[in-house]
């Protein structure tokens, strides 16, 4: 598990937890204009709206707070996947497979600058699957997709498998937005995205060729 740098302490009030949000608000936006080496707290506080003693209040340095937006985009990327795959109960493999990755591109596609800092720069500062709740909730539910469909997909171990998805499906996303093809729609991406997920899940896998004698 990294140690990742924690906030000094949680806002327990309305108005205190309104500044921290605004705090991490503003941390995104001057990331996202500026990139890491050009954030500052001074730049945070002039963004944000407050002094600079009252992000220290609650946030011990920068990277505490680079920590605290990585979560944030998270969480908001986890929301934004559950309300698009709330629309697909019921619906086939490919369907279900196709919301998915639609839904993950989406919500990436939100604020890219963000992202494109958050992943090529700062990835040191993202938390493990065991510290982010959201990353679980996807895992979770990449899982009871497999359950569901059992009986259509070759791979037995849905953990694993999950794990595989998820990562499958997050890398080339990521690349899709930090490097994307020249001259390759998003659509046509999320549609390719889409058929590597199902290969996957559905081909089986070529017996493997008996090694020759050894010399």
């Amino acid at each position: 598990m990294k140690n990742l740098p924690q906030p000094r302490k949680v806002p327990r009030q309305a108005r205190s937890a309104q500044m921290v949000e605004s705090i991490i608000e503003a941390t995104a936006r001057v990331l996202a204009s500026h990139g890491y080496e050009g954030t500052n707290t001074n730049l945070i506080a002039e963004y944000a709206g407050v002094s600079v003693g009252s992000i220290y209040q609650y946030f011990p340095n920068k990277e505490a707070l680079v920590v605290a937006v990585h979560d944030r985009h998270i969480r908001q990327v986890g929301e934004i996947v559950d309300k698009i795959m709330s629309e697909c109960d019921g619906a086939s493999l490919q369907t279900t497979v196709t919301t998915l990755v639609r839904a993950v591109l989406t919500a990436h596609m939100l604020q890219p600058q963000l992202h494109r800092v958050l992943i090529q720069d700062l990835p040191i500062f993202a938390p493990s699957c065991e510290q982010s709740p959201a990353i679980q909730g996807f895992f979770g539910q990449v899982k009871r997709m497999l359950s569901e469909w059992r009986d259509q997909i070759v791979p037995n171990n849905h953990d694993a498998a999950s794990w595989i998805i998820m990562h499958i499906i997050k890398n080339l996303v990521h690349a899709a937005i930090t490097d994307p093809p020249l001259n390759v729609a998003h659509s046509a991406l999320y549609l390719e995205i889409t058929n590597a997920v199902i290969g996957y899940l559905t081909v089986t896998p070529a017996p493997r060729t008996p090694a020759g004698p050894e010399s």
